[in-house]
């Protein structure tokens, strides 16, 4: 595959190489000499079908070529080596925008990672203090993520996180955001969401993580969620955002742990 690129790269600067030679002697011809056709009247498919076979290395004999003008014929040659250099340029760019993809995806969910994620949220807290518009940070993080890797192994766990990430796609708008960013830990922008919407949304996604089913080789484990946010005006650094958003998640998950010992203390008791 890279023995054809590099063929076909040097092929086509050898096109636009000998295109440019053949403009050479005309360039000081008078400009009632040539003829141009108007722009509605050039027809690219056209011009590069009549002088593909020649461009390629066909059978057409130069005396054939030569019933054309020298000038008509190199001004056709070069338009095809420019076209083929613009398609060329067209698939760079392509794969750029893909290797951009490419970079700020979490390869397991594919959501945004944490690079993705961070960049986004700045562009946000930009469009909020801008248009003074706030939203609010939601950060969860799993609940018992290791017992589950532990009992059933990584592949179930990414399993695990794959089913976690469907749902919480389905649980917010098409305009909010939603990354990984790292580990068993997620993070979702609401942008534009009154508190009072962003409460039951949280409420709502807490549920729907709750009620998931998840198998692996016969058995059935559940899975919950602690879920801290901070609401933001827009005027706040963004990694101070992230900072208050964890400190709200960490309060949920130490108190839930608190009141599982408690049920548990009270059990025994």
């Amino acid at each position: 595959m890279w023995h054809d690129y590099c063929f076909v790269e040097r092929d086509s600067k050898t096109r636009a190489k000998n295109s440019m030679e053949l403009l050479k002697p005309f360039i000081a011809m008078p400009p009632k000499s040539v003829k141009y056709a108007e722009p509605e009247e050039v027809k690219l498919e056209q011009i590069i079908s009549h002088f593909s076979n020649l461009v390629d290395g066909s059978n057409i004999h130069s005396s054939e070529v030569l019933e054309k003008t020298e000038v008509e014929k190199a001004l056709n040659l070069a338009l095809l080596a420019m076209t083929e250099a613009e398609k060329r340029i067209e698939r760079q760019q392509k794969r750029i925008k893909q290797l951009e993809k490419i970079s700020v995806t979490d390869e397991l969910t594919k959501l945004l990672n944490r690079r993705g994620f961070l960049s986004q949220l700045k562009s946000t807290l930009s469009s909020a203090k801008r248009h003074e518009i706030g939203g609010s940070l939601v950060i969860l993080d799993l609940d018992g993520f290791k017992d589950i890797n532990d009992r059933f192994g990584h592949t179930a766990g990414d399993k695990l996180l794959q089913e976690v990430s469907k749902c919480l796609k389905r649980k917010v708008r098409e305009t909010d955001t939603v990354g990984r960013l790292g580990g068993d830990e997620f993070a979702i922008i609401l942008a534009g969401l009154p508190s009072p919407m962003v409460s039951r949304r949280v409420d709502d996604i807490q549920s729907a993580i709750a009620r998931l089913e998840f198998e692996w080789d016969g058995q059935k484990a559940f899975i919950t969620a602690s879920i801290g946010r901070y609401d933001y005006s827009g005027r706040e650094n963004y990694t101070e955002l992230i900072d208050q958003a964890d400190l709200s998640m960490y309060d949920k998950k130490l108190k839930k742990n608190a009141d599982k010992k408690l049920a548990l203390n009270n059990e025994w008791k």
